[in-house]
């Protein structure tokens, strides 16, 4: 089973931005880079997803939504895409780390 949590931010580039610096801090505190890699949000216009679980990020992808990746060294596997996001240093992609891969 999966669910979401929806959030209608006033300003997503300040939220993009925290999510940059929360990954990074995690990143630096744990040393796995898959907290920079495999984002928590999923982005839409002017709203964002907070998936439950892997089953429900893979159902956001395939609706074709994109998740935040601030890792700095991330180059998406052919025939995915990116974006820049509004966080720079970060795209939006809809490439989803698969946790067995961690």
């Amino acid at each position: 089973m999966g669910g979401w949590l929806i959030y209608l931010p006033k300003d997503m580039k300040a939220f993009q931005e925290s999510y940059r610096k929360m990954a990074r801090d995690l990143a630096k505190e744990d040393g796995w880079t898959d907290n920079l890699a495999r984002g928590k949000f999923f982005f839409g216009a002017d709203f964002i997803v907070d998936p439950t679980n892997y089953l429900a990020s893979k159902t956001l992808l395939e609706a074709g939504m994109l998740m935040e990746n601030c890792d700095p060294n991330f180059k998406a596997p052919e025939g995915y895409r990116t974006e820049d996001a509004l966080a720079s240093g970060c795209v939006l992609t809809n490439y989803l780390l698969d946790p067995l891969d961690q």
